[in-house]
C-alpha cells in the first residue's frame, strides 16, 4: 500500500509541476499542500497519518476546492503559486472527512 500511495504522489507533483512551472513554486506548493492535510486531520479528529498521505490530501482539496469555488463562483481568496490556499485548507477537510467516513473500520 505504501507504494501505491507514493506513485499517486508523484503523479500530483508533476500535474502540479506542470502547472506552477519552477522548482520553487513546487515547493511552496507541497509545503501548503502538507499544512493543509495536516490542519484537515486536526478539525476532522482522524488519526495522524505519513507526511506523504497529508500532502495528498492536501493536492486532492485543492482540488476540490477549487472546484466548489468555480461552482459557486466564489472567490479564490489567497493564492500562492496557483494554489488557493483557503479553499485547499477547505477541500482537504471535506476529503479528510469522506476518508474517514468510507474508509473500513481498523477493529
Amino acid at each position: 500500500m505504501p507504494i501505491v500511495s507514493l506513485v499517486i504522489a508523484l503523479v500530483l507533483l508533476v500535474l502540479f509541476f506542470v502547472v506552477v512551472r519552477t522548482l520553487v513554486g513546487l515547493a511552496l506548493a507541497v509545503v501548503i499542500a502538507l499544512v493543509a492535510g495536516l490542519i484537515a486531520e486536526s478539525v476532522v479528529g482522524a488519526k495522524r497519518r505519513n507526511p506523504v498521505f497529508s500532502i495528498i490530501v492536501g493536492f486532492i482539496g485543492a482540488i476540490v476546492g477549487a472546484m466548489i469555488a468555480r461552482a459557486f463562483s466564489l472567490p479564490l481568496l489567497l493564492t500562492v503559486e496557483g494554489l488557493p490556499v483557503v479553499w485547499t485548507v477547505i477541500g482537504a477537510i471535506i476529503v479528510t472527512a469522506v476518508w474517514q467516513t468510507v474508509r473500513p473500520s481498523a477493529n
